[in-house]
């Protein structure tokens, strides 16, 4: 996969964590709530993804009884978040392994890509689900806030990927 498609697939992946906050499958499902908290709190298991959501919580300026309503709301959605996310996770694997394999099926390559496509656009409804329960929680000053942190990590996926900002020319790689 080419550096723009890993970096597409990572920021998806970034984003839906943020939203769930679960990174374990299977067995772990019923501890991702907890993580949550933690990762909100002060980066937890995370490492340094925890510490990124812990950053982002604290630029939200969530009160306590925000963070626990929160906490709540992804907790009755852990078990479709966390099977979004595995499928995410398997369908990249899939085609990360198609595209090394030798010789290559292209027919193969696209379908993987096109069941990776479906994998990322299940998870963006997800998304979007969570996200509508916990928008009225947040006042207008923090869903400001929240906008613009998604515009500052576009804009560094851009910059990551040599993407131009809005209204910025491209820049002309044969000088």
């Amino acid at each position: 996969m080419t550096r723009k498609a890993w970096m597409v697939v990572g920021g998806v992946l970034v984003l839906a964590l943020v939203v769930g906050g679960a990174r374990a499958a299977g067995d772990k499902a019923e501890r991702a709530g907890d993580r949550v908290a933690k990762a909100a709190d002060k980066g937890g298991e995370f490492g340094p993804l925890g510490q990124m959501l812990g950053r982002a919580a604290a630029k939200l300026e969530l009160t306590d009884a925000q963070k626990a309503e929160i906490k709540t709301k992804v907790a009755t959605h852990r078990e479709e978040i966390v099977g979004a996310l595995g499928k995410v996770r398997d369908a990249t694997r899939r085609l990360d392994d198609l595209t090394l394999a030798e010789p290559l099926d292209q027919e193969a390559v696209r379908s993987a890509a096109t069941q990776l496509g479906q994998a990322l656009g299940d998870a963006a409804l997800v998304k979007a689900k969570v996200l509508a329960e916990i928008k009225p929680l947040l006042t207008p000053e923090q869903i400001d806030r929240l906008k613009t942190l998604r515009a500052d990590t576009r804009g560094k996926i851009d910059k990551a990927v040599g993407q131009p900002k809005v209204g910025q020319p491209k820049r002309d790689k044969a000088k």
